[in-house]
């Protein structure tokens, strides 16, 4: 079976980064035996099995069960959307594409913002916008024209077999707990030789004032998928039968006015209360509340705030 890599924490060296050495399933609880890289212990990982008996549950992945509203998290997501293209416009233009007009599908469309302006940076291409939450899928239907909305789960995209010549997940791995099965999913869908774009913030590279770290740090241990898969996202898309064309770094801070962000590239400079709304999502999180209304405060209050987290940019090919 092709090998990939797990988040698990040994308990002699706290490394998190292991390699899955076999795997099977007893009474629809999936067994990974697998070993750190760096102590050589052996550990036995027993989960509920999600890839087999749990389907339904899978394709419905929502890690937060109570969501903000549209209206709360429209003005976000559409901030979110403009600094990301703002990124991609330097990005897209240094990988090399396998044709120059076919098929585009983006999976986690959200409300359609970021697909409605990276449509511009890809001119002769037909474009598929793939979202879970039908209010957002509903919501990207009626405001953006010229893009195939569909309903579905980047666990099970509604789309043929090598269908697509460009993929596209922007903020999604982030929020999955079986990336894997996601990737695996892509490549299905993706023609031989198709190009896929992932960008994802990394909690891993955040910087900044205590009471910040950690809330970010309380949050990483709660949270049931993984923050900063981007640092082990190669290894894994290699297993999943892709390669790695092109990487680049964002670095996002509170430097800059609360008016419009400041774009410098590799920098972008928000705001104080632009940069803050990326972390507002924890709040959410009963486990973390203490850390969160310290982090809250101490950040409002404090002249000497400065912050900083990298949003990663990474472009494959599939074998």
């Amino acid at each position: 079976m092709p090998l990939y890599y797990v988040l698990f924490f040994s308990p002699l060296c706290a490394i998190n980064c292991f390699l899955l050495v076999h795997s099977c399933t007893v009474s629809k609880i999936s067994l990974s035996v697998i070993r750190c890289f760096s102590c050589s212990v052996i550990l036995l990982k027993a989960e509920e099995n999600m890839s087999e008996n749990n389907n339904e549950k899978l394709y419905s992945e929502n890690l937060y069960t109570t969501p903000l509203s549209l209206e709360e998290e429209l003005p976000r997501l559409a901030s979110q959307a403009r600094l990301l293209f703002a990124g991609q416009s330097h990005f897209v233009p240094q990988v090399p594409l396998p044709v120059k007009e076919g098929k585009f599908i983006d999976v986690g469309s959200g409300p359609g913002v970021h697909l409605s302006l990276v449509k511009n940076l890809f001119p002769g291409f037909a474009f598929t916008g793939v979202e879970l939450s039908p209010q957002l899928s509903q919501y990207a239907r009626l405001n953006f024209t010229g893009i195939d909305w569909r309903e579905g789960s980047v666990y099970k995209i509604p789309a043929e077999d090598a269908s697509y010549d460009i993929a596209q997940a922007s903020f999604l791995f982030i929020h999955l707990r079986e990336p894997h099965l996601a990737l695996a999913e892509i490549n299905r869908v993706l023609k031989p030789g198709g190009v896929f774009f992932v960008l994802d913030v990394d909690d891993s590279t955040f910087k900044g004032m205590q009471a910040m770290q950690d809330l970010v740090s309380a949050h990483l241990k709660v949270y049931e998928a993984d923050r900063t898969i981007m640092s082990r996202m190669k290894g894994l898309a290699e297993s999943a039968g892709f390669e790695q064309i092109k990487e680049d770094f964002v670095y996002v801070d509170n430097k800059g006015k609360e008016e419009a962000p400041i774009i410098a590239y590799p920098e972008f400079h928000l705001g104080k209360i632009s940069f803050w709304s990326m972390f507002a999502f924890m709040g959410q999180r009963s486990e973390v509340a203490v850390a969160y209304d310290k982090a809250h405060q101490e950040y409002m209050s404090s002249s000497d705030n400065h912050c900083e987290i990298s949003v990663i940019f990474q472009a494959y090919k599939k074998k």
